[in-house]
């Protein structure tokens, strides 16, 4: 567990690079029911393809807005002390550790159910991420 929050702690929080990874982009916006969705919403960010894209830009123009999504989750749903991280000029750039605490911070405001739910998710990212590191 040790080992792992490290890892965690020496990975930047990157959102282009996360969401390129298609299990840590499926993952990281099934932590919190409706967070894309909710963000999207609120920034009304859409994702349009142009009618004679290829496969190719459609990729790339998804990572992107993905990426422009994931970057807003603090805004979002980071707490009190999580959201200090992301906001503060005293540190060169947040990690995943610190995406993590964003969501286990929210949590804590959520039913037992949802809080379990949650947190769970969120293991399962932080164990992913922390185990494909080099894939990152």
């Amino acid at each position: 567990m040790e080992e792992m929050l490290t890892t965690l702690g020496e990975i930047p929080f990157d959102p282009v690079r996360l969401v390129s990874n298609r299990e840590v982009n499926s993952q990281l916006f099934e932590v919190i029911p409706a967070m894309k969705r909710t963000i999207c919403e609120g920034e009304r960010l859409k994702l349009d393809y142009p009618s004679d894209v290829t496969q190719e830009e459609k990729l790339k123009l998804k990572i992107e807005h993905d990426a422009a999504v994931a970057k807003l989750i603090p805004k979002y749903f980071a707490g009190e002390h999580s959201k200090r991280v992301f906001q503060t000029t005293l540190r060169d750039s947040a990690t995943v550790f610190d995406l993590i605490n964003v969501f286990t911070e929210y949590a804590k405001g959520m039913t037992p159910s949802l809080r379990l739910d949650i947190e769970e998710k969120s293991g399962r990212l932080a164990k992913y991420v922390s185990d494909n590191k080099k894939k990152l």
